[in-house]
């Protein structure tokens, strides 16, 4: 729950920030792109497609996530499908954990807590991200904009965000 000093901030930014906040939000590019990233995860990630993703597709996936940006293009493709990730990891466990995290029964922090720790090499910008565009009225995103602007609202930042953490940055931004 926001205190009313939280609030009074976030109001105070949000009225300053409401017309560039309005143009981004409405820009046709930034619509095209989230809608092409949405429907990319959503496809391949789907509880239907899961089992079928391929390292290429996997590939696909991670270089289409913001968490990626500022990376070469073969700087990722080195990363993901020549080396770290894959051979960390398997597409098989890949696969299953990104199933779990998506699909399973467990709560949403054990659920985000066993992908953390299944899948080497992807973090919470990462699976947040993934999760976001999944379900976008459900998930939010965790990475550098709500890493600094928490601590402007006087909520601690932690270095590494576990699932309860996650869960509560997910009930903060949607208050």
């Amino acid at each position: 729950m926001l205190t009313a000093d939280q609030t009074e901030t976030i109001t105070k930014y949000a009225t300053s920030l409401k017309n560039r906040l309005e143009q981004e939000l409405n820009d046709p590019e930034w619509i095209k792109e989230r809608k092409t990233k949405r429907d990319l995860i959503s496809d391949y990630l789907s509880k239907e497609k899961i089992d079928d993703l391929t390292k290429e597709k996997f590939g696909e996936i991670i270089k289409s996530l913001w968490a990626w940006n500022g990376w070469s293009e073969e700087g990722l493709q080195s990363f993901i499908l020549d080396g770290y990730l894959l051979k960390k990891n398997g597409m098989d466990t890949i696969k299953k954990s990104l199933y779990e995290l998506l699909y399973g029964n467990e709560t949403l922090e054990v659920r985000y807590d066993n992908c953390r720790r299944k899948i080497k090499g992807m973090g919470a910008s990462n699976l947040t991200e993934i999760l976001l565009f999944i379900d976008p009225e459900k998930y939010a995103v965790w990475n550098d904009k709500p890493k600094k602007v928490f601590p402007v609202l006087g909520i601690n930042v932690p270095k590494k965000i576990t699932g309860s953490e996650y869960k509560q940055c997910i009930e903060t931004i949607k208050e």
